[in-house]
């Protein structure tokens, strides 16, 4: 009952608060006012989860609403993924395998984008896996990448090549190509390795055997004959001659047989001991030797193959009573094979272009010698330095190719092979080599349109062997 009164005695002291005094007047309360509460920002981004590699990079925009303010960017692991630029459109670029958080913040509001790097399946292998060289020869070694994306072998590491042992062959880099020298007889392993994966080859530096053009001749006294060896594999094999008898046959550093004047017997008899050094091989021939000189000329090879582009040193030796020391070369076909340089005993021959010419080295009409020269074509390995380049929307980058192997006059072209459903085309080459300089032909690309990438072919034509290859060119807004 005493909490009843208490009521109304408060909502009457109230009203007598409000009511104006002297008047009995009540005033009406004026309305309530509308509170009214800014609206939160929003953000959207173009992408929220992206599957990348590493060096690839995409550009990232947000639309923003209700607020005018500046996104600011950042990215939670940037050794996996990095962000760069700024305000509404920025760039992400994969870095190295992992996860990453891509964030877009406007005031209180946070928008993610999630980033996965991650190394594609791939192997690698090797043009050649077994060979067989002579000492000072050279290997050209290709490491072959397969993958099923169309990234360059940097994303899965760095290109490393080794000689299990170098007394034997030592390995030459460049990327994913090397240069293998025999250095001393022996076994190694050639390996190369790019991430985890590896491909290997044997090298074996020795001699398999040795053959000479005949087991037996006939000359007369003072006559001469060049020994042609033949050692597989071919090379710049170390060949020593030595002569049973030198009373009867002499033979120079060279394998020129020279016949000695007789001392009264009708015939004698000596053997040519032809040998590979540092190997247990070796060849024979029986030289039988009666009658007296005649008018003769030999060369040092009877036949000889090069390829295009190198030379080799041809020495003439003539004997005989009426030798006057005036010995003239020719070739039979100069586009093929040329002398570049005489002298009386000796020519430098060049391979032009493939083929088979004959050099000529004459006395006279009746006595001349012959050496058939076999002009080989290069063997070229074409390869891009780099896969994919990234050119930003009209400015240019030069795309440049490997072509090791070619001469500096090996024809190239290139082209640009746009996507088919491109509109307007995604590059343009601007201007572009035509041979080979250096072992090294370029062109240089233009970005017409961004989008997706397209790629530029390289031809090379070795002389008349077309050997292409392609690039990935991605144009960037940024």
């Amino acid at each position: 009952m005493a909490m009843m009164k208490a009521k109304r005695f408060l909502v009457a002291t109230l009203a007598a608060a409000v009511t104006i005094a002297g008047t009995g007047f009540v005033p009406a309360l004026a309305p309530a006012q509308a509170v009214v509460y800014a609206a939160s920002p929003t953000i959207k981004l173009s992408e929220t989860r992206v599957t990348m590699i590493p060096g690839d990079a995409f550009g990232l925009d947000a639309v923003v609403t209700n607020s005018t303010a500046t996104p600011v960017w950042s990215s939670n692991n940037e050794s996996v993924a990095t962000v760069s630029g700024s305000g509404d459109n920025v760039v992400v670029t994969a870095v190295s395998e992992g996860n990453a958080v891509i964030s877009c913040e406007v005031g209180n509001r946070i928008a993610r984008c999630y980033i996965k790097v991650s190394i594609p399946n791939y192997n690698v292998t090797l043009n050649t896996y077994r060979k067989e060289m002579a000492p000072g020869n050279t290997l050209d070694l290709s490491a072959i990448l397969s993958t099923y994306s169309d990234c360059d072998e940097s994303v899965f590491g760095t290109p490393v090549w080794t000689s299990s042992d170098e007394s034997v062959a030592t390995v030459s880099a460049d990327g994913m190509n090397a240069t293998v020298t025999a250095a001393g007889f022996g076994r190694s392993t050639i390996k190369f390795t790019l991430g985890k994966k590896s491909a290997s080859c044997v090298v074996y530096v020795d001699a398999k055997s040795i053959s000479l053009d005949s087991t037996s001749i006939k000359l007369n006294e003072g006559d001469l004959h060049q020994i042609v060896p033949v050692v597989a594999p071919a090379g710049n094999w170390d060949i020593e001659y030595t002569s049973s008898d030198e009373t009867v046959a002499t033979v120079s550093d060279t394998g020129l047989i020279e016949a000695v004047p007789s001392l009264g017997a009708k015939s004698k008899t000596a053997t040519i001991t032809v040998s590979v050094v540092g190997t247990t091989r070796k060849a024979t021939v029986r030289v039988v030797v009666s009658g007296k000189a005649n008018k003769s000329i030999v060369l040092s090879d009877k036949e000889k193959t090069i390829t295009a582009g190198k030379d080799f040193t041809l020495t003439a030796k003539a004997a005989g009573p009426t030798y006057e020391n005036n010995v003239v070369w020719s070739s039979s076909n100069d586009d093929i094979a040329r002398i570049t340089y005489s002298d009386d005993g000796q020519a430098i021959i060049e391979g032009v272009s493939p083929g088979r010419a004959i050099i000529t080295a004459m006395l006279d009409e009746k006595h001349q010698a012959t050496c058939i020269v076999n002009v080989k074509a290069p063997k070229i390995v074409v390869g891009f330095k780099r896969n994919p380049y990234s050119v930003k929307k009209g400015e240019t980058v030069d795309v440049e190719a490997n072509v090791v192997g070619a001469i500096d006059s090996t024809k190239v072209s290139f082209e640009v092979i746009n996507p088919r459903y491109a509109v307007n085309g995604k590059i343009s080459i601007v201007s572009a080599d035509e041979s080979v300089t250096d072992g090294v032909a370029r062109c240089t690309v233009q970005g017409d349109a961004t989008g997706s990438s397209a790629y530029v072919r390289i031809t090379v034509d070795n002389f008349g062997k077309k050997i292409t290859k392609i690039t990935r060119v991605k144009v960037m807004n940024r």
